[in-house]
């Protein structure tokens, strides 16, 4: 019998003796193989084994420690394929799956004998100095074992207990808090044993440590609760059968984890969450069940139905158990900012907790490009705008971000609410994480008016993609019967409220048990007294919102409408600039409303941040205000978000912002400069659609460069596939005077008018004599003729666009000059599979990639991965060209070029057809003729040869 032990140092036995393996490989080879269950590609495996090998010598070496294996293990336990390898795991017994299996039971029995498997880490000691890629995966292996081990000791503790065998409770409790010393948890379980035990100084004592650690590791002190057992342990009050009952309820509560605001004395006072007992149940099992692949999580509902208090409550719940969160939250006003939940979600953490330093390990070219969004991160993000390019790195830095932000034993949390208002530049970024989630180790939630979405909103059709993989659960909240209802008056009634059977009735028939109005409604009864005998009830969320702001005081009013222009999450500068009102003004007014529950306080980066707690109100509040006030407050708050920009690069970040208020604000040239900026900064994002809007604001609004904007848009529209459009900003802005002969050009090509880019690059050729440009122009010239079926003008315009690039001194290659030269390689390649010369074409194409590569130019390195795909289908190694093609696929998914990303799904289904994965194919089908639809409109007459757009 073989036995795989990876649970410590790795060892693998045959009828309890030892094999002799003479390399690491071999181990780390029969773990992977184990671990992921599955049959492998060898090439695949070749490169996670021996990235630093080119392929020929990488699989040599795949096929000698395969060898090694072999011998060791003997016949028929390796699956071995001509291209794909595994293991039989019926022949096995691997610990690390036996443990996972019994971790999953419920059983006293089976969690006990996990608890014996569990003898170390995942291959502790273990690594491949080699193998970046093994040793993270190896990395995460290991996380996601003790986080499961952690859970078995937590519920091991509580079965000892219950079995009153403190002794064993006892050793648990040591070896859980052994995983995290940092896990107040498992400190106070300790603690209880040890006092329950009789060993009352070990007990005290185990405080005091716990206050050691918190302090020098993390600077904070331990929890309330915490504190209130070590004192009930002070004074004798904790015995054998029981704990004072402030104790218990603060353990079993679980209240939020370190570093979390108090809360205010209106939030103590609020009502509890009812009638949602089945969808907390199910938020919680699903994120339980978050191991190594993530989970989207959506509340469905109408406004005021008790979404974001339900996401809330979770969070809080999951935090106790160690889970870090990201929370964004979405405002109607900020539809047209690209990025920005994101940026305020990101920032408000970004300090918190020892966050500046897990954001700082990441690597400095992350950083470089996460500054885009957040400069504060490195002093020279201003230095990526200079990269020609780098962009396409941007959603994996600011991925790579949220995941460091979130890691910890507990999974991460990344929290959007009000996600209907999402812009369409963050629509994009959470539909790139949401596709990672099945290599991460994330809680997506999000919450969504379901009535404010189309059926085909690309959110449905996120959720829809995640069902489909098992990796999303859709919890949709309706009104409370009355039962949950009513339970929520007995809170009132037990405040004080005199509320009896025919009020009860009444409340519930006038709220339809929509929550937020149900309690609006108790709120104003705890305030007012029983309302008089006859009086009518407000009749709507308006009027009854409306009675609550009766009571608030002239300034206090005043700062309320300031901060519902701002219209968002703001801080007490912000809100003191906008408002025009003195310091002691502004703090007193922000108590008033704290107190009068119209604001809730939070805190961001160690500094207070407000916002109304609920959109309605600020609604309300905005409605209300004048229009010249509300003009002025405007200004005032463009004024106040210029001013606070400490760098160009961060003002970039605020211009669209700045650029609604000032335009609220009656400032037109002000608000027309920085709809341009705003329009500039989303386009280097990759926010097409956005920065399509800016600048058609900032023409609205009189920039005074029109051909500029026009260009701008076109460049926007091309990317989108809204092709018509663009030649129509094109040909505007070259009425203007632009130089955009060439854009126009490179539309006809996408659009399959050959004849018409033959004869326009002609023309511009005329009258070009930059080296560089000329030969950019040649290599565009031999692709228009390829496609028109002229071969042999094609070879001698993409030899002379070569021809033009070569260097004969040692200067570096400019970024024109590489550009034009990854091109010509590419069409040289194209024309050389056209004649069937496949090794010929491979060394062109390759020449592309490195050029395209080493430059940072997006579409060439996209068309270079996307030829080799054809080069390798055609000499039938399909895997090949499968990874080819996923990999330019990544890249026109963020660049955002949508008529590409179209043509590339449609090749994956031809690639997934031909290795029989009718399934896969299918799905890539769907995905390109999706697209299809949405971009048709600017092809003219359908060609099917065109859209298909197999090369390019």
């Amino acid at each position: 019998m073989l036995t795989f032990h990876f649970l410590g140092a790795p060892r693998l036995e045959k009828n309890k003796r030892p094999l002799a393996l003479d390399t690491r490989k071999a181990i780390a080879l029969a773990a992977y193989l184990a671990l992921t269950r599955a049959a492998h590609e060898r090439d695949e495996l070749a490169a996670f084994f021996y990235p630093d090998a080119d392929t020929a010598r990488a699989r040599a070496a795949l096929r000698r420690t395969l060898s090694t294996l072999k011998t060791a293990l003997g016949e028929n336990v390796l699956d071995i394929e001509r291209e794909t390898l595994g293991l039989n795991l019926e022949k096995i017994r691997v610990d690390v799956l036996e443990f996972r299996a019994l971790a999953r039971q419920n059983d006293f029995e089976s969690l006990t004998r996990a608890a014996e498997l569990y003898q170390g880490d995942f291959l502790a000691g273990f690594t491949l100095r080699d193998s970046p890629a093994f040793d993270e995966w190896q990395f995460f292996e290991a996380e996601s074992l003790r986080k499961q081990f952690a859970a078995v000791l937590e519920q091991l503790v509580a079965r000892e207990t219950e079995r009153r065998n403190p002794k064993r409770a006892i050793e648990y409790a040591r070896r859980w808090l052994a995983l995290d010393s940092l896990h107040e948890p498992a400190h106070r379980a300790l603690m209880l044993l040890y006092a329950r035990d009789g060993q009352r100084a070990a007990a005290l004592r185990q405080y005091h440590e716990c206050v050691r650690q918190l302090d020098s590791e993390l600077g904070v002190a331990p929890l309330p609760e915490t504190t209130e057992l070590y004192r009930a342990i002070q004074e004798n009050r904790v015995t054998n059968d029981r704990l004072p009952a402030t104790t218990v309820a603060a353990i079993e509560n679980q209240k939020p984890a370190a570093g979390k605001a108090e809360p205010s004395k209106n939030e103590q006072q609020k009502y509890p969450l009812v009638g949602r007992a089945y969808e907390f149940a199910e938020l919680s099992k699903t994120y339980s069940e978050i191991s190594d692949s993530g989970r989207l999580l959506v509340l469905q509902g109408e406004a005021g139905i008790g979404k974001t208090r339900l996401a809330h409550e979770f969070i809080a719940q999951v935090q106790t158990r160690g889970a870090r969160v990201v929370a964004a939250r979405c405002y109607v006003e900020q539809r047209a900012l690209a990025y920005a939940p994101f940026v305020q979600a990101l920032r408000a953490v970004l300090n918190e907790n020892g966050n500046t330093a897990r954001a700082q390990s990441l690597p400095a070219a992350v950083l470089h490009d996460a500054a885009r969004l957040l400069p504060e991160l490195t002093p020279a993000a201003q230095d990526a705008n200079d990269a020609p390019g780098s962009q396409a790195r941007f959603f994996d830095a600011v991925t790579a971000l949220a995941l460091a932000l979130t890691r910890q034993r507990a999974a991460g949390v990344l929290f959007v609410d009000d996600a209907q208002w999402l812009d369409d530049a963050s629509l994009e970024l959470l539909a790139y994480l949401i596709r990672r989630l099945r290599h991460t180790a994330l809680c997506v939630l999000l919450t969504w008016r379901g009535e404010e979405l189309e059926n085909d909103h690309v959110l449905r059709r996120l959720y829809a993609d995640a069902r489909r993989e098992h990796h999303a659960v859709l919890l949709d909240l309706k009104r409370l019967p009355r039962e949950p209802a009513h339970e929520l008056m007995q809170v009132a009634a037990a405040r004080g409220v005199p509320i009896n059977a025919a009020l009860a009735e009444r409340l519930y028939r006038e709220s339809e048990g929509q929550p937020f109005f149900l309690v609006e409604y108790l709120k104003l009864l705890e305030r007012d007294g029983a309302l008089p005998e006859g009086e009518n009830l407000p009749a709507s969320v308006r009027e009854l919102l409306h009675s609550r702001l009766t009571h608030t005081g002239e300034a206090a009013r005043q700062l309320l409408g300031a901060a519902a222009v701002i219209g968002r999450a703001f801080d007490f500068e912000l809100l003191h600039a906008a408002s025009g009102r003195s310091d002691e003004e502004t703090v007193t007014g922000i108590e008033e409303l704290l107190a009068q529950g119209l604001l809730a306080e939070t805190l961001a980066r160690g500094e207070p941040q407000y916002d109304f707690t609920h959109e309605k109100l600020r609604e309300l509040v905005y409605q209300e205000i004048s229009l010249a006030r509300r003009r002025l407050l405007h200004r005032r708050a463009a004024d106040a978000l210029t001013q606070r920009a400490h760098s160009e690069l961060a003002l970039d970040a605020l211009a669209g912002q700045i650029a609604q208020h000032y335009r609220a604000g009656g400032a037109e040239t002000q608000a027309a400069e920085f709809y341009k900026r705003a329009g500039d900064y989303a386009l280097a994002l990759f926010a097409q659609r956005d920065a399509a809007e800016y600048y058609t604001a900032a023409l609205a609004l009189g920039f005074p460069d029109a051909a500029v904007l026009h260009a701008g848009i076109g460049d926007a529209q091309t990317l989108l596939g809204e092709y018509d459009a663009a030649l129509h900003s094109y040909e505007t802005a070259l009425a203007f005077g632009a130089d955009v002969e060439a854009k126009i050009a490179r539309v006809y090509l996408r659009q399959g008018k050959w004849a018409h880019a033959v004869q326009l690059l002609s023309a511009i050729l005329d009258h070009a004599h930059d080296p560089a440009t000329t030969a950019q122009l040649y290599a565009e010239l031999s692709l228009a003729e390829h496609y028109a079926g002229n071969d042999a003008r094609a070879l001698q315009h993409a030899q002379r666009a070569l021809k033009l690039t070569h260097r004969k001194n040692k200067t570096a290659l400019s970024y024109a000059q590489g550009l034009a030269q990854a091109q010509a390689h590419n069409i040289l390649g194209i024309l050389a599979r056209q004649r069937g010369e496949w090794r010929n074409a491979q060394e062109h194409l390759q020449a592309s990639l490195a050029l395209a590569e080493k430059i940072n130019a997006l579409g060439a390195h996209a068309a270079a991965l996307n030829n080799l795909a054809l080069v390798a289908h055609a000499c039938g190694d399909d895997n090949d060209a499968l990874e080819f093609a996923q990999r330019a696929l990544e890249i026109v998914t963020r660049e955002g070029d949508r008529h590409r990303q179209a043509a590339l799904h449609n090749q994956l289904a031809d690639l997934y057809h031909a290795l029989g994965r009718e399934q896969d194919s299918m799905r890539e089908l769907k995905q390109a003729v999706a697209i299809y639809a949405e971009i048709g409109g600017g092809a003219g007459e359908w060609q099917p040869e065109i859209w298909k757009l197999a090369e390019w």
